[in-house]
């Protein structure tokens, strides 16, 4: 094992979830586009378009006696269809960034422990458990992977020491030139991966939640923030009735062209969570240099 291949590996499941959006995405349209001309042909008719385009019943059987009991009717016409199709594309986005911030805290979970693996003074002595430190030279990357992944409050803790044995990597985390504050977005995306999990992807309390992310990243001080952050994470959400819903769909922007410009939210997030790590991927990489490490010696 060496970094280049758990970097590689990681850039792999990332890459196969941005293929499972970009077919979301082309299916949503399709099913969009469909509903639209459905709309337009039946315009002048509008007794047409209150005819419901679909009606489902859902049925159990009942442990018992065995019989089908109903247990949900429902009912949709041609706008309730279009609504159904941008809420199930906006849920599998959601689903796809908690796979993609799991990836990265997979990233972060071997790449902490291959850093101790080539040099055992990267470490704290608790992160090694009751061992004698003498037969640290002894173990291969196994041991270290599992010694990290019964790491309390992971990845930050991980991230933690990783900023202490990088300062490179804390400068670039806010300082860097795709102008993001990397540290911001990967709590935002934690906490986002935590309600799409849980919560199915709402939040009681947006103005909270938003200050949860806020505290976590060291920016709240004391009630006090800057509001452009705070807007930049509420953009991440819907509006009206889906103000408490994380949002994931594309964002169209009016530029005054006659083309259609959008911000893709999911891949700004997932894209940034890949930023971070190959930050970590090449201080990683010079360590292995300046250790003498290649690919031939592991």
């Amino acid at each position: 094992m060496n970094i280049t291949r758990i970097f590689s590996d990681y850039a792999n499941r990332a890459a196969q979830l941005v293929i499972y959006q970009r077919a979301m995405k082309k299916i949503a349209q399709q099913e969009l586009s469909e509903l639209v001309e459905y709309s337009e042909i039946h315009k002048n008719h509008q007794d047409i378009l209150d005819i419901p385009r679909s009606v489902n019943n859902m049925y159990f059987y009942a442990a018992k006696d065995g019989t089908a009991r109903l247990y949900g009717h429902n009912v949709q016409s041609v706008e309730d269809e279009k609504k159904a199709v941008i809420l199930h594309k906006n849920k599998q986005y959601q689903w796809l960034l908690a796979e993609a911030y799991e990836a990265y805290e997979d990233f972060i979970e071997q790449s902490y422990a291959y850093m101790a693996f080539i040099n055992n003074e990267t470490w704290p002595l608790m992160d090694y458990g009751n061992i004698n430190l003498r037969e640290l030279k002894d173990k291969d990357f196994s041991y270290f992977l599992l010694q990290a992944r019964n790491k309390k409050d992971k990845p930050h803790s991980m991230l933690k020491q990783l900023r202490k044995v990088f300062p490179q990597y804390e400068v670039l985390e806010t300082q860097n030139k795709v102008n993001k504050d990397l540290k911001l977005i990967i709590n935002m995306t934690e906490k986002f991966r935590h309600h799409i999990v849980h919560t199915s992807g709402k939040v009681l309390d947006k103005s909270k939640c938003i200050e949860d992310i806020l505290k976590k990243t060291g920016v709240f001080n004391n009630g006090k923030y800057n509001t452009d952050i705070f807007d930049y994470i509420n953009d991440f959400f819907g509006n009206e009735d889906l103000s408490n819903t994380i949002m994931l769909l594309e964002m169209q922007m009016n530029v005054g062209l006659p083309i259609c410009f959008e911000i893709n939210r999911l891949e700004t997030l997932s894209g940034s969570l890949i930023t971070d790590a190959h930050i970590l991927f090449e201080e990683i990489l010079s360590m292995e240099k300046e250790l003498g490490i290649s690919a031939d010696t592991l």
